[in-house]
C-alpha cells in the first residue's frame, strides 16, 4: 500500500515536471518569436529608381511604387504576426505555469 502510494506520488511528480519542462520551452519559443518580430526590418519607403517596365516614366514610377508598397505591407504584416505569435505564447506558457505552481 506504501509503495502503490509513493509510486502514484512519484508519477505525479513526473508529469508535473514534464509539463513545466514544456511549457518552458514554449516560454522560449515566444520570447524568440517576439524579439524576432521586434527587429524585423521593413525596407526603406523612397523609390530611389525606377526600372523600364514599360514605355512611359510615369507608369514605371506607378509600376515600382506598387511593388514597394506590397514589400512593405508584407513585411509589416510578418513583424506583426511574429510578435502577436510571441505574446501570445509568452502568455498561454506563463498563465499556465502560475496555475500549475501548487
Amino acid at each position: 500500500m506504501e509503495q502503490e502510494k509513493i509510486y502514484n506520488n512519484t508519477n505525479v511528480n513526473l508529469k508535473q515536471t514534464k509539463l513545466k519542462l514544456v511549457l518552458f520551452v514554449i516560454l522560449i519559443a515566444g520570447i524568440v518569436l517576439f524579439s524576432k518580430g521586434i527587429r524585423y526590418y521593413i525596407p526603406n519607403q523612397e523609390i530611389t529608381s525606377a526600372k523600364e517596365y514599360v514605355g512611359g516614366d510615369a507608369y514605371n514610377y506607378i509600376m515600382a511604387a506598387s511593388i514597394k508598397g506590397g514589400e512593405i505591407s508584407g513585411t509589416e504584416t510578418s513583424k506583426t504576426i511574429y510578435i502577436c505569435s510571441g505574446v501570445l505564447l509568452i502568455s498561454y506558457s506563463l498563465i499556465k505555469l502560475i496555475e500549475n505552481s501548487d
